[in-house]
């Protein structure tokens, strides 16, 4: 069991305040919400500060943690984890809500048809319980896993026999490039990611794709809820929000192409049944209700660019005369 109150409980560091966005490093941002950090019992821990770029839309807590604080963090779980879970717990749970899984072969599939290289080889950034990597496997790559997080690293050895390399990315030490690199919810995470895309650039083959998905703060969650919400705001975890003009901008100012761009949503069908400690018969039929009833208004939402997730594709791409274009 660990103490995670206490983790997040302990003495809060901050890093420098940013004076620029995070994706498209404009200067022009201004506050926009302050959000109190839910997962702390203590009230004298000082809220964070959200703010706006003006340019791109892109949200980032400012001043964010420190890089020290979020890998005490990370080095527990990605995912809040407070205690051990079992490869069977987490295919249960895909059972009752599939999600991890289904979003793990879209993403992989996104990737790999995107991918030109004649490397299948993949870098899962990130990789959390697994289903990233046991989808590339399952397309015939062979993938390299870095993940920082000892509870996840146990379900990951089980669903895919080997462990991920114990590592945040700022730590990895590749070992060659890659065809495909694989971003699910992981980019958030990270502080500075300006120069975090420019290195995956660099660890793509040419004609290699970089598949992310990431929370859209522009979605309707977002709008409605406002710091409500904790799919796309979860502080102190997610650093930075991403808007689509921001992440495009993002990739192609380190040199790549982006190929697609689309929103994904889907909501628990525990939703309602959770939140109004529904059971039996009647929590029975909120799930059903939350289940078909959300089709059409995602579809609607996801067209409009008002979805809860981005997932986007970009390319490392070659000049006319074969020559590597710079990243």
């Amino acid at each position: 069991m660990v103490d995670i109150e206490a983790l997040y409980d302990a003495e809060q560091s901050f890093g420098p305040a940013l004076s620029n966005c995070v994706a498209c490093g404009s200067a022009n941002s201004a506050l926009w919400q302050t959000k109190a950090f839910a997962a702390s019992a203590r009230t004298d821990v000082q809220a964070f500060n959200i703010f706006r770029c003006r340019n791109c839309g892109t949200g980032f807590l400012n001043p964010p943690p420190s890089a020290d604080y979020l890998k005490k963090v990370y080095a527990v779980s990605g995912h809040g984890l407070t205690k051990a879970i079992t490869l069977a717990e987490v295919e249960e749970s895909e059972r009752l809500f599939p999600n991890s899984s289904i979003d793990a072969e879209r993403i992989a599939r996104l990737g790999v048809l995107a991918n030109s290289s004649t490397s299948k080889r993949a870098l899962d950034v990130g990789s959390g319980y697994g289903w990233g990597t046991k989808a590339l496997m399952a397309r015939g790559y062979e993938v390299v896993a870095i993940n920082p997080s000892a509870l996840e690293a146990v379900v990951f050895q089980d669903m895919n026999n080997f462990l991920p390399i114990p590592v945040m990315l700022d730590d990895y030490v590749p070992d060659g490039r890659f065809g495909v690199v694989y971003l699910s919810q992981v980019l958030e995470h990270i502080v500075d990611p300006r120069p975090t895309v420019a290195r995956l650039a660099s660890l793509l083959e040419p004609g290699g794709a970089l598949v992310i998905a990431v929370p859209n703060f522009e979605s309707i969650s977002v709008k409605l809820l406002g710091t409500k919400d904790n799919s796309c705001l979860w502080v102190p975890e997610h650093v930075n929000y991403f808007t689509k003009r921001g992440l495009v901008t993002l990739l192609q100012q380190e040199g790549l192409t982006v190929k697609a761009v689309s929103n994904v949503s889907r909501v628990r069908h525990d939703a309602i049944s959770t939140r109004l400690k529904l059971t039996g018969f009647l929590g029975s039929i909120s799930c059903m209700a939350v289940k078909y009833l959300q089709i059409l208004p995602c579809i609607i939402a996801d067209a409009l660019g008002f979805g809860m997730y981005i997932n986007i594709v970009a390319t490392k791409e070659r000049s006319a005369s074969g020559s590597l274009l710079p990243t």
